[in-house]
This record gives C-alpha cells, sequence and structure tokens, in this order.
C-alpha cells in the first residue's frame, strides 16, 4: 500500500501532535523565533473571571493563560501550526523591512504581501531574499 502525502501535510500532523503532547503534560506551547522573541499560545480550559463593582457598573473581565489554568489540548493543537508558521512569516517580514530600512528603500506590507517603489524592485528582492535566508538559518541574524 503506497500512501501519497505531501511534506507539508506531514510536518503539519508533527506539530500539531506535539502540541497535543505538551498540552497533555500540562505546559502551554511556546518558542522562540529566529529574531529571539518569546510566544507562547494562552489558550487554556476555563478562564477565570473576576468582577469587579464599581457604584456605576460592574465588569466581568477573563484572565487567560495563567500558570494555575491547565491548557486546553484541543485549541494547543488546532493553533500551533499555523502560529508558528505565521511567527516565521513575521520574522521574514520584518528582517525584509529592516534591510529596506538600512539601504535606504521604502517598505510597505500586509501579511505575507511586500510593496515598494518601482525603481527598488531589485535592491526589495536581494534583502527579501536575504531576509529569507537568515530566517530559514542560512545566515546569521545581522543587525
Amino acid at each position: 500500500m503506497v500512501f501519497n502525502t505531501c511534506f507539508p501535510c506531514l510536518l503539519q500532523n508533527w506539530f500539531a501532535s506535539s502540541a497535543t503532547q505538551i498540552a497533555l503534560s500540562g505546559h502551554y506551547v511556546d518558542w522562540y523565533t529566529p529574531l529571539g522573541l518569546y510566544v507562547r499560545q494562552p489558550y487554556c480550559r476555563k478562564p477565570v473571571r473576576h468582577v469587579i463593582r464599581t457604584n456605576l457598573q460592574w465588569l466581568l473581565l477573563k484572565a487567560t493563560g495563567l500558570p494555575d489554568i491547565p491548557p486546553d489540548t484541543r485549541k494547543q493543537r488546532g493553533a500551533f501550526p499555523p502560529n508558528f508558521v505565521h511567527s516565521l512569516d513575521s520574522t521574514h517580514m520584518m528582517l525584509t523591512a529592516l534591510y529596506c530600512q538600512r539601504s535606504g528603500s521604502t517598505f510597505a506590507s500586509v501579511h505575507d504581501s511586500f510593496w515598494t517603489h518601482a525603481a527598488n524592485v531589485g535592491v526589495m528582492n536581494r534583502v527579501s531574499s536575504t531576509g529569507f535566508k537568515v530566517n530559514w538559518g542560512h545566515e546569521k541574524i545581522k543587525f
């Protein structure tokens, strides 16, 4: 029997099963981006609710992600693969923006779409490629 499974699907399944095991052990899924930024998924089972009453009104505040609240395994599992990929995409965007700034090029972006002035397309292609290589471990991050 031959299974035709694509590598991204296998990787996504591995991320999801890893997140499940981490959450089942009572820990929240967390990681560091290539820029060194800490990311933690705050998805928990039942958020703690605090009621604050004043003379004029009352507020219901939900505290999520506290250490004494167990993680929600289903939410941790479903959120980790896309959140991890988004953290890598945002690292690439940030590196591209920094390298464009250093080169004097204009830069604008929404999610993973990058724009620059037509006269700077060559520069942006070069700095975007550099940011991609740095993000995926082919070069060290240089500031």
